[in-house]
């Protein structure tokens, strides 16, 4: 039996991270629509690993690589917030990021819908959940900086 339960947990989780995913991939389009007006960074992660090795644009560089990841285009402030928030990029440290911004002040459609979907999908969670977002209230306001401004200081300045 436990061999059992533990396979329809694991289905469940499965089935859990393909939805969220999937509802990100769809989302990203219609979100990028609504941030026209913001210019794009123009920046890859080679480039980033070019900056000085105690930099902040050198760790997110770091942390791109590792992951095989590249910016988002006018996305790339989200990635900057795994980085100085120590926050991977499983499921629920992405909902635990969401909450941490809300928490912090970053009150978008994105987040809500996020945090929502989290409740919903994660409910045994709700604790790590508002753990992550009593974080963000007790940080000093970080989530609407312009940090390609800051990709040339030290990353200790800036790991909350």
């Amino acid at each position: 039996m436990k061999g059992t339960a533990a396979i329809h947990t694991s289905v469940k989780q499965e089935w859990r991270e393909r939805l969220l995913r999937n509802g990100v991939a769809a989302y990203y389009p219609l979100y990028a629509l609504f941030r026209k007006n913001q210019s794009s960074w123009q920046l890859d992660s080679h480039t980033l690993l070019t900056y000085p090795t105690n930099s902040l644009g050198y760790a997110l560089g770091l942390f791109l690589s590792q992951h095989q990841f590249e910016l988002y285009d006018k996305c790339e402030n989200h990635d900057i917030f795994h980085v100085i928030l120590n926050y991977d990029i499983n499921v629920l440290d992405e909902l635990k990021l969401v909450f941490c911004l809300l928490g912090n002040g970053r009150y978008t459609a994105t987040n809500f819908l996020a945090s929502i979907a989290g409740i919903l999908l994660y409910p045994e969670h709700i604790t790590d959940f508002k753990h992550a977002y009593l974080r963000g209230r007790k940080l000093p306001l970080f989530h609407s900086k312009h940090f390609i401004a800051y990709l040339s200081q030290p990353f200790n300045l800036w790991q909350l």
